[in-house]
């Protein structure tokens, strides 16, 4: 069937989604053409798969116009409506579960039609509802602006003089929102440029920084906390700002969305990763208790999916600290809750990254190979497991080919940052040393070693020290 559009929404219904859309079909307020109901009617006993073998236009056309000479226009723009109101149908969805942007707009409404006393008890009541909400995120601000916005027109246009027109909540719910949306974006914006390359500036952060200098907002966790967090990205040196971020972050777990506080922990995590990876090993240790939290309290979830890459972040931490059987009862355990397209993939990666851990090196190395190079950092991190193994089984001609490689690659993938380029190339330089003085070359340790230590930007740094430990 050519039309998929509106097939492909309705895969991604539950059954209850299903069942709903056709009272909304079915509902003369929405659609006022009956034949519309007769083609979603045929279209549900294919559902879920909808195998396009079935789902024939010409038999179609005939059960829903009752005549035989088949018309495509006809049936195209009886396909079109039921996209329409598809369309409508997820708007709807997702406008009934915004209640206060429904009580806005009915705010609105009243206020138009001049029904004063039904405005002020609606006002009351959406006041109300506003305080006992225990989400405190940047959307808060904002319909607590609406509210107030729509007083101030309600007053205005009575011209009320028993009760006085303030602007400022206005403004100051406007400005709240606008910050910390602000922060939120820049955070990212930050982020990003510690993992891809990009060339951007956002406009105004410099003022906004210096305004909360001076203006610190710690009531606020939608504000206080995405300031910490920038201030963890931007000066990461100075720990305290970690260790105040932390403090929030527990005691403000519960004031906004699930989606967003796993945006926030991938901040921690990501901070304390880098500080790993810049020869803080006390942060590894952090590191899993966070993705323990993120676990326990399945933040790290979405409806019951674990992406492969916090799946390989998670294995890699329990791994370097030696919790073995932790971890493999995690990557068993967790399997299952990768998308089925990188399941396998992420499977065979990790339980190389087991095996290498336990010093299983050839059983590693073939595991390696069976894996797929889906993406830039599946390709970065194998090639790295890649590049030891063949150092640890003693392969020249593996490491310098597969060396050869992998610095081209990391040159020129745009997509990889200039702090990863440096120490993905710091690694690869070493490695090649430290395979030297295995060989032979026992004059070098002292002067590879000296230079480990004053290189704080290299990959896997626990692991070059290990084993220039090793020759001691």
């Amino acid at each position: 069937m050519e039309n998929r559009k509106a097939i492909e929404i309705l895969k991604t219904f539950s059954p209850k989604e299903l069942k709903e859309f056709r009272n909304f079909v079915a509902s003369p307020y929405f659609n006022n053409n009956p034949k519309v109901l007769i083609l979603l009617n045929l279209l549900k006993k294919d559902y879920p798969d909808f195998n396009n073998k079935k789902l024939v236009k010409k038999k179609f056309f005939k059960q829903i116009f009752s005549q035989k000479k088949y018309e495509d226009k006809k049936f195209r723009y009886l396909f079109t409506e039921l996209t329409k109101l598809l369309e409508k149908f997820l708007i709807e969805q997702k406008f009934s579960n915004e209640r206060a942007l429904q009580n806005n707009w009915l705010l609105n409404n009243l206020e138009e039609r001049g029904l004063d006393n039904y405005f002020q008890t609606t006002l009351s009541y959406s006041q109300n509802q506003q305080q006992q909400r225990e989400t405190r995120n940047a959307n808060y601000f904002y319909e607590q602006h609406l509210l107030e916005n729509s007083y101030n027109v309600f007053l205005g246009k009575r011209q009320n003089r028993s009760e006085s027109i303030d602007l400022r909540t206005v403004v100051e719910n406007l400005d709240l929102f606008y910050i910390a949306s602000k922060l939120k974006y820049c955070c990212e914006i930050i982020n990003r440029k510690n993992v891809i390359a990009m060339d951007y500036n956002p406009l105004l952060l410099d003022e906004i920084l210096s305004y909360l200098q001076n203006n610190p907002k710690d009531e606020i966790p939608a504000i206080a906390i995405y300031h910490c967090v920038l201030l963890t990205l931007t000066d990461g040196t100075d720990e305290k700002h970690y260790l105040k971020l932390k403090k929030l972050l527990t005691k403000h777990i519960y004031h906004f969305l699930k989606d967003e506080m796993m945006e926030m922990h991938t901040f921690v995590l990501n901070y304390c990763i880098k500080q790993v990876n810049s020869g803080k090993p006390k942060y590894l240790e952090e590191l899993f208790n966070w993705y323990k939290i993120l676990l326990e309290k399945k933040l790290i979830f979405d409806k019951k999916t674990i992406s492969q890459f916090h799946y390989k972040n998670i294995v890699t931490v329990g791994l370097r600290l030696k919790k073995f059987d932790w971890t493999e009862k995690f990557i068993h355990r967790h399997k299952n809750c990768i998308s089925k397209e990188f399941q396998r993939n992420a499977f065979t990666y990790n339980l190389a990254a087991l095996y290498f851990a336990k010093r299983n090196y050839k059983r590693t190395k073939k595991l390696l190979l069976e894996v797929k190079f889906t993406d830039v950092y599946y390709r970065t991190d194998a090639s790295v497991m890649l590049l030891k193994t063949y150092y640890e089984l003693n392969d020249t001609n593996g490491l310098n080919s597969l060396g050869n490689t992998f610095r081209m690659y990391v040159k020129r993938n745009k997509k990889i940052s200039n702090y990863q380029r440096t120490i993905y190339s710091n690694l690869l330089r070493f490695i090649k040393q430290l395979l030297k003085i295995k060989n032979g070359r026992k004059h070098l340790i002292s002067q590879v070693k000296q230079e480990i230590e004053k290189t704080k930007q290299v990959a896997d740094l626990k692991w070059l020290n290990e084993k220039i430990g090793e020759f001691k």
